[in-house]
């Protein structure tokens, strides 16, 4: 019966050290998601049309900071391609972001929760966090 109780201690020791090491991982990427959200902030990515006529500029988030309209668009005024134009230079400046999003965030995030950062779904990410950490969580009371 020793010998149970042996390897029962010898797991428990086992479970023990993956709970310190998960909570060690918790606490880095913790205080790493803080620095990596301040440095996101900053982030802004311009594109520019094909043409040269538009330049759009958005945050990390995808919103639009800045929109540059340069005035020879008025000799050829047609507002429906002009519309177009600007929605299409808006967007792929939005997915520029969401590629720096992802390099920034990805050493960070487990998976669900790094796509519903690309969704811009901040309920949707703190809920999955949340869940990474109650299963931790459970995980370590359990030992």
């Amino acid at each position: 019966m020793s010998g149970d109780s042996g390897a029962t201690a010898e797991r428990v020791a086992q479970m023990r050290a993956q709970a310190e090491e998960l909570t060690s991982q918790i606490r880095r990427m913790t205080n790493s998601l803080g620095e990596v959200a301040r440095d996101a902030g900053t982030v802004e990515v311009t594109a520019t049309s094909g043409d040269g006529l538009i330049v759009a500029t958005v945050g990390i988030d995808g919103r639009l900071r800045a929109l540059h309209l340069d005035p020879r668009i008025y000799h050829q005024p047609n507002a429906a391609d002009l519309a177009r134009s600007i929605l299409e230079t808006a967007d792929a400046a939005v997915e520029e972001a969401q590629r720096r999003a992802l390099e920034l965030y990805q050493p960070l995030l487990p998976g669900e929760a790094l796509s519903s950062l690309v969704e811009r779904d901040p309920k949707k990410l703190l809920a999955s966090l949340v869940g990474e950490l109650s299963t931790l969580r459970k995980a370590e009371d359990g030992r």
